[in-house]
């Protein structure tokens, strides 16, 4: 009998000690996240910091960076099967080759993340009872800033929005060092460049 009770006390620790994790982890984590998500406010993770002795300042930060941990954990609430790259290309007179536009000349504000205006103004764009109207205006957009950024260069013709989409997971999302920045277009040669629209300033002007 005693054999059987000293072979048990190995599972009898490692169900108590799976128990304190379980605890930590629903005090730490899934309950502040609950009340962040909920009440739409910051968890008092400074009150509860203090308790422990920890100064002021130290307790500060500690609730800061906590509450931006669980604020981000509120906005990610569905899993993403997949991550678009979206580039915009320009066809100049006389040429017949797509050019990709740098972004920096259409924005200051750097378009790639996670549901930017960017792919949202992409989606109206697309659709196909109210798209064509802002198809125009975004092309002549682009044409505009293009054209002040290149005086020299041919006038933009045509304008189109390119989609290059990936499974979530994949090697070329898992850059092994630095900041990860979108690759130029021409580079992905293993990926369907899917056309969001293109428009044809070319052909207004005609008519």
């Amino acid at each position: 009998m005693s054999d059987v009770s000293s072979d048990l006390r190995p599972l009898r620790q490692l169900s108590r000690t799976n128990a304190v994790l379980a605890a930590l982890f629903f005090c730490l984590w899934l309950f502040p996240v609950f009340y962040v998500g909920f009440f739409k406010k910051s968890f008092p993770y400074y009150g509860v910091v203090r308790r422990f002795g920890i100064q002021p300042d130290a307790a500060f930060e500690a609730s800061k960076y906590m509450n931006n941990l669980y604020r981000i954990a509120c906005l990610f609430i569905y899993r993403e099967n997949d991550w678009s790259n979206y580039y915009f290309q320009v066809q100049l007179k006389g040429g017949e080759h797509w050019i990709e536009v740098d972004e920096s000349i259409l924005s200051i504000m750097n378009s790639t993340g996670y549901d930017t205006r960017l792919p949202r103004i992409l989606r109206f764009v697309a659709a196909p009872d109210s798209g064509l109207a802002l198809q125009k205006s975004l092309a002549e957009f682009v044409q505009d800033r293009y054209g002040k950024v290149n005086p020299e260069a041919p006038e933009v013709v045509s304008v189109r929005a390119v989609r290059v989409r990936y499974d979530s997971g994949s090697e070329e999302l898992a850059m092994p060092e630095g900041h990860w920045t979108k690759p130029p277009l021409e580079t992905i040669t293993d990926r369907e460049h899917q056309i969001v629209f293109s428009h044809s300033l070319n052909e207004e002007k005609g008519q």
